[in-house]
């Protein structure tokens, strides 16, 4: 999932990510079935929905360099103007403390960056919740 994940920037990738994975044999036709309807229920979130509009710039796991430090690398940024939303995703069902410090952590080198206004989520795809971090 975190792959197919990984190829989605708006809402008109959903239907080819799936078919790659399909191609590669990555996924069976059954599964590909599954993972449609999954996703259409998952993208159905008018504030989901919204970070695959199309209207913001999307870095899909791109690593944030920090020097000699290990590189960070969250999942998907959205940047529009000063403005950018970091977008962790989640696929078990447990919700630790140290998510939140992650994606805490990356808002916090994004707003270094020089982004005025970041907000950070982590988004728990099995149970189709999304927590805004503050």
């Amino acid at each position: 999932m975190h792959e197919l994940f990984s190829q989605i920037y708006t809402l008109e990738d959903i239907s080819p990510a799936i078919d790659s994975l399909y191609y590669q044999g990555k996924i069976s036709k059954n599964e590909m079935e599954v993972i449609r309807k999954a996703l259409s229920s998952l993208f159905s979130d008018i504030q989901v929905n919204g970070w695959f509009s199309g209207e913001w710039k999307v870095l899909n796991e791109r690593d944030i360099l920090l020097g000699s430090q290990a590189n960070k690398r969250p999942d998907r940024v959205l940047i529009k103007e000063k403005s950018a939303i970091v977008i962790d995703f989640k696929f078990g069902e447990k919700e630790l403390n140290e998510y939140n410090r992650q994606v805490k952590e990356y808002g916090e080198l994004i707003r270094q960056m020089g982004f005025e206004k970041v907000e950070t989520y982590l988004w728990y795809i099995a149970k189709n919740k999304v927590l805004q971090v503050i």
